[in-house]
């Protein structure tokens, strides 16, 4: 029996499910898409798509799922089927925001305890002869990843709104100077090498699914995941300026080996997956979500899609992929270290590396006030000058990145000459801040000429405060480098 058929005796809105037509149609409903119902919420509604068959799909135009258009159910007797389990629609359709099957079905036992709901299931069940579907979530969420959704025909009105062509690829293209947003029509595609290796580095998994050879070079498609659990922890302790800590947050270089040479990546974008993430900082485009179901990755984990072009050495491809390898290093990072006062040369200060944990000692040398020559900038105006030289060094040299000293004040703004006429002051910016200081313990040290001397420069005043204050930096790269065989 159908929908309009049930819907005479049954009130399917205490499931979720109010009668509907075709007039119910958002800027993301398929333009040939059969309408049956609808929530009464936020636009959402369900229909059928031709050529989907009798597929049931539902379509939210409130941006809260990875997709506006995604499959609920094989049919009609299979959406009535897992209604008469979960007992409401809206189980299904939210399926893919629980953390996991525990918490959809924690869901669905809240919601079979209203009495006029059970009566109605119970009621339904006895007129349709069906019996509730047992397993419903791991093959609805397999449904929803492993669906072909290149079939679906949106308006113009749609992909203006996503701010990319008039209508949609009709394949899955790559291109040596494209991005995931699209490229120059007149480029001509390259050919998409399978790899699908997987490997760990840098306390993430990683997939290669794929590569493509075109005529420019060689474009290679990196991914990694974050799990729920990972997601979730960073969202709880997420404050606005750390975003930093993100688990997507990883600045790395690939570099490709093969042949005796090495090719170095000349372009590179990224997009991300995030369907766990608030409703303001997701990124659930339809680019990402192509991206997506065409590599098949998991669509409940959280995926960070990087995409490198490699021109060819000398413009020469290379003759087999059979040898190639990967090397992935990551770019160095800064890390704040102690701030402390500079007073007379031959004080100490013992600081931590934050990696090593070895302990090392900054020794002042030298402190001299100078005077920087800086070039006429613009006339009428007056710019600091004057700033301390600190020289010093550690001892022992660290193993790991390197170090520098930062003053923590600002530079003094710059100032009109007193015949000068009024404008718009500029101004010279350097970035520090400090925790407290901590002052040099004073002993004397004897040089040693192996240890390398540093010479840093201070912040620019007009005149030199008596006391200065400094912080230490400590800058290296996280992870060891990782070479690894791309196997076709």
């Amino acid at each position: 029996m159908t929908y309009q058929e049930l819907s005479k005796e049954f009130d399917f809105s205490l499931l979720g499910l109010e009668p509907s037509d075709n007039q119910q149609h958002a800027y993301c409903t398929p333009v040939d898409a059969e309408i049956f119902a609808r929530t009464g919420v936020d636009g959402i509604h369900f229909c059928t798509i031709p050529a989907y068959g009798e597929m049931i799909f539902c379509v939210d135009p409130s941006g809260s799922h990875s997709r506006e258009v995604f499959p609920l159910a094989e049919d009609w007797e299979d959406l009535l089927r897992m209604l008469l389990a979960c007992g409401d629609v809206w189980n299904l359709v939210e399926a893919d925001s629980f953390l996991d099957e525990t918490e959809f079905w924690t869901n669905v036992n809240a919601s079979l305890m209203e009495e006029e709901r059970q009566a109605m299931l119970k009621a339904l069940r006895e007129k349709t002869g069906l019996e509730p579907r047992i397993n419903i979530y791991e093959p609805l969420m397999l449904l929803r990843s492993g669906l072909d959704y290149s079939y679906i025909q949106y308006s113009d009105e749609y992909w203006e709104i996503h701010n990319t062509a008039s209508f949609p690829p009709e394949r899955w293209e790559v291109c040596f100077s494209g991005t995931f947003w699209g490229h120059d029509p007149s480029e001509q595609p390259g050919t998409e090498v399978e790899w699908n290796t997987e490997f760990d580095w840098a306390g993430k998994h990683w997939r290669i699914p794929a590569g493509y050879l075109c005529e420019e070079g060689l474009v290679l498609d990196l991914c990694f995941s974050v799990t729920p659990e990972e997601m979730h922890t960073f969202m709880e302790q997420y404050e606005p300026n750390q975003l930093e800590e993100s688990p997507f947050q990883l600045s790395f270089t690939p570099e490709l080996l093969g042949a005796g040479i090495e090719l170095h990546p000349d372009a590179s974008c990224s997009i991300a997956w995030t369907p766990l993430l608030p409703e303001e900082e997701r990124d659930l485009s339809p680019e990402a979500a192509l991206v997506v179901a065409h590599y098949g990755l998991d669509e409940k984990l959280c995926w960070m899609i990087h995409r490198f072009s490699f021109p060819w050495a000398n413009g020469a491809p290379l003759q087999t992929l059979d040898e190639l390898s990967l090397r992935l290093k990551a770019n160095h990072v800064q890390r704040p270290g102690e701030c402390f006062e500079c007073r007379q040369p031959g004080g100490t200060l013992v600081v931590q590396h934050p990696i090593t944990r070895t302990l090392h000692t900054i020794t002042l040398l030298d402190c001299q006030p100078t005077q920087a020559n800086l070039p006429s900038i613009e006339e009428g105006m007056e710019f600091p000058s004057n700033c301390y030289l600190l020289t010093c060094q550690m001892t022992p040299e660290p193993e790991m990145g390197g170090w520098y000293l930062q003053a923590v004040s600002e530079n003094d703004e710059p100032r009109f000459h007193a015949s000068a006429g009024t404008g718009t002051p500029s101004c010279i910016g350097i970035i520090g801040g400090a925790d407290g200081p901590t002052t040099f313990c004073f002993a004397r040290v004897k040089q040693t000429s192996r240890i390398k001397n540093r010479i840093f420069p201070s912040s620019l005043h007009f005149a030199l405060p008596e006391r200065m204050m400094w912080r230490l930096f400590w800058h290296f790269s996280p992870y060891e480098e990782k070479i690894l065989s791309i196997q076709k």
